[in-house]
């Protein structure tokens, strides 16, 4: 896991969904999800 995958996972944890998360970042939903889904995958 990366720093950017474990960024990810920590906004969508905080956020409670995608679109929040991807907000907080400031990305789009589309930009975050990859990163995203890679985590899931793995836990």
């Amino acid at each position: 896991m990366n720093h950017t995958q474990l960024n990810a996972f920590h906004a969508v944890a905080n956020a409670g969904g995608f679109t929040l998360a991807a907000k907080a970042l400031g990305l789009s939903q589309a930009c975050h999800y990859p990163a995203s889904k890679s985590i899931r995958k793995r836990v």
